[in-house]
């Protein structure tokens, strides 16, 4: 049962930073590449 939890919040997590970065690319261009990798 955690492992499954753990599991689904990772995919959650990657699809939210992928959003998240995918708005701010779009917002921004291409600067945002040099805050988002750190």
């Amino acid at each position: 049962m955690r492992a499954i939890w753990k599991v689904n919040s990772k995919l959650c997590n990657k699809l939210v930073y992928n959003l998240s970065r995918d708005i701010a690319s779009l917002l921004h261009g291409p600067r945002i590449r040099k805050t988002w990798i750190t």
